[in-house]
């Protein structure tokens, strides 16, 4: 009767989500994010000029975020990321480190790259971070897992502490701040790696 009228439709009914997302969707939205990036960058002030730049040069493997606990690792690293982005300083690693980075499914966060050796070099003689890195020292303890070139009167900790407070930080992206946190950050860095995931099943 009228009971069952209300339940029957001939219209078509809304797909029940089974909580999975399938590689296409995974894709879609990891171009969201590298757009939401892409966003963020144009936002950040411009670093001091050529030709000397602001340059963190960063040696912390995969293997050590893992050795550490992945999920703490990312949530030292990240807010240290957007902070240098936000001062206009880039990351400059080496060969073989974004190489292994890679292998590992990670997505790169490097400005720029060099051979091994004249990377070593830089970072023999470039200067500690100040007290930006003595967070992460104490997390990692020594070695030191990042120098700097330039980067004094650029990248302080009041400076670090003051923008992840800010709406440069967490203002939730463009066009309230700058950075959404650390989620687009974050999803960047593991995209690949959630690219290469297989759904349980094979899709109907």
């Amino acid at each position: 009767g009228s009971s069952m009228e209300q339940l029957c439709s001939s219209g078509k009914y809304e797909t029940i989500s089974d909580g999975y997302m399938n590689q296409q969707e995974v894709a879609d939205r990891l171009k969201l994010v590298d757009w939401a990036l892409s966003e963020s960058r144009s936002l950040c002030p411009s670093g001091p000029p050529k030709p000397h730049p602001c340059v963190v040069l960063w040696s912390l493997h995969a293997r050590d975020f893992v050795r550490k606990g992945f999920g703490a690792s990312m949530g030292m690293f990240q807010p240290i990321r957007a902070y240098a982005m936000y001062r206009g300083c880039g990351f400059v690693v080496s060969k073989s480190f974004a190489k292994d980075w890679t292998a590992w499914k990670l997505g790169p966060f490097w400005t720029s790259t060099l051979p091994d050796n004249q990377w070593q070099a830089r970072f023999r003689a470039a200067s500690p971070c100040g007290v930006i890195a003595a967070s992460i020292n104490d997390f990692w303890s020594p070695p030191p897992p990042l120098k700097c070139e330039h980067a004094k009167g650029v990248l302080s900790m009041k400076g670090k502490l003051f923008f992840v407070k800010s709406h440069a930080y967490t203002g939730h992206g463009p066009p309230h701040g700058v950075f959404n946190g650390n989620y687009d950050l974050t999803l960047q860095t593991i995209g690949p790696r959630l690219q290469a995931y297989r759904t349980p099943f094979p899709e109907a």
